[in-house]
Parts: C-alpha cells; structure tokens; sequence
C-alpha cells in the first residue's frame, strides 16, 4: 500500500467515525426532546389543575317530562298552563326562603341546612355563592356535586330538599312547616299533628292560593299510592287542607223531618 493510498484511507476512516458519532448524538438529543414533551403533556400545568370542570345542562327524567308536557299544553292551545310548566322549568324547584340540608364529605368537610337566599342562591364553606335557579329537585344533589367540583377534588356530595307549606283546616297542629320534598303526602299530614276527631281525609284538598291543584280525589289517590310531595307537584307556599266532617244540626234536622212529613202528608191525601 502506497502512503497516498494509507492517508486516503486513514481520512475516510475518520470522517466515518465523525458521521457516527454525529448521529448518536442527533439521535440522543432526539430521544430526549421527544421524553421531555411527552412528560410534559402528561403533567398537568397549573392551568389545567385550576381550570374548573364544564357544567353542562342537567337532563333529569323529571325536566324532559316537563318539557313535554308544556309542548304538550301549547300544542292544545292551553298557553297558560304551559307558561305556568315553563315558568317552573325557568326559575327551579328552589325560590327564596326554602332550606336545604347539604352534607359534603372527602377533602371537604360540610353539613348544615342553608336557607336559600335573594337571587336563589346558597353557600357551602366558604366557597363562592351557588345559584339553584332552574334547578329541579331530583337534579339538585348532582347540581351541587359540580359546582361544588369547581373548587374542591372529588367531593361526595349528599341534599335533602325542603319545601315549606302549610297544612291547615282538622289537624292537630295546623301552621306552616319545612318538610322534605319525598315525604308521603299522608305523611306530611301527620307532621302536623295528624287529623282530628272533626276531620274527613275524603275531603282533604291542596290549594296554590285560591286554586285548587288536587282535588279530594287526587288527594286520595296520592295518600293510597303513597305519593311523595314532589311526586303530586307540592310546591314551597301550598297548603294542605284537611276537611270537615259534617256536623249534626238539629234545627237543620226537624226542617227536613217536617219537610218529609209534609211530603207524605200531601201524596197521602192525593190518595184519599
């Protein structure tokens, strides 16, 4: 080999070597970028852990029967029925002035029974103030459990809805009470002392204001179904009205009894 040769050969080596090691290196400083954002995407940024979770529209059962029942309504041209449907389906299940009881547990500790404030709103702990507006009572515990989630990880969240009405007319201890919503219609009844000796359940009514929105038959039909006040449509400021037997008047008794008398006295002359 000629030393033109050998120097040819001894370069050619080297830039071989060069070009290797070069790559190694491209190919580690790859690998390692493309590491150091993969372990950037699985680490959560100090945006993405404050950032709180979406609050999508609640579907109970109980809100598309609503809905379809008020489409319903209009459908039949009663417009005012559905407007009264629309109405509940807007504002909620919660005005201002009912309570209810809300227990939180895991990295938040709470129980308490809140009174729902101006602009239907309550507050847990010291957490910013939650609005109920539009808020059904089946759709309350799961409402809470998400906003109540804006602030706090992984909350367990447990509601009671209360609703204020009056149960008034033959019990015991007629006057307004705060009851909650799932308890049986004959039930609430008995919360107020159950009726008296003058009482007739058969014609036991409930009243929104001067509006009767069941009847003594839907009344008995609840109380034999055990239908819960939510189930029956009770809403906060109904009354519950427990009827009157009806009393024995003499003075009532001898006109009729003379009345009949009467009676038989002209067909039996009619005879004669």
């Amino acid at each position: 080999m000629t030393s033109q040769t050998f120097l040819f050969t001894t370069r050619s080596g080297a830039r071989l070597r060069a070009l290797v090691v070069s790559a190694g290196l491209a190919a580690a400083a790859l690998c390692g970028a493309t590491g150091l954002a993969s372990a950037q995407a699985q680490q959560p940024t100090a945006t993405q852990v404050a950032a709180p979770r979406s609050d999508t529209t609640l579907r109970s059962a109980l809100r598309v029967e609503l809905e379809s029942r008020a489409a319903s309504l209009e459908a039949s041209g009663k417009q005012g029925e559905a407007a009264e449907v629309r109405r509940r389906l807007a504002e909620g299940d919660f005005p201002v002035g009912d309570r209810v009881v809300v227990d939180v547990t895991g990295s938040l500790v709470f129980h308490d029974t809140l009174s729902i404030r101006s602009g239907q709103v309550i507050t847990v702990a010291n957490l910013p103030d939650i609005s109920l507006r539009g808020v059904l009572r089946p759709e309350l515990t799961e409402h809470l459990t998400r906003q109540i989630g804006r602030y706090v990880r992984d909350p367990i969240v447990h509601s009671q809805a209360l609703v204020r009405v009056s149960v008034s007319g033959k019990v015991a201890r007629p006057g307004f009470y705060s009851m909650p919503a799932d308890i049986l219609l004959g039930d609430a009844i008995m919360h107020a002392g159950g009726p008296t000796n003058e009482a007739d359940m058969n014609k036991t009514v409930v009243k929104r204001g001067k509006t009767e929105t069941l009847d003594r038959g839907e009344v008995q039909r609840a109380i034999r179904d055990g239908s819960t006040l939510d189930q029956v449509g009770v809403r906060a400021g109904d009354e519950i009205v427990v009827g009157k037997k009806r009393s024995f008047d003499p003075a009532q008794a001898i006109i009729v009894s003379a009345s009949v008398l009467a009676s038989i006295v002209a067909i039996a002359s009619l005879i004669d």
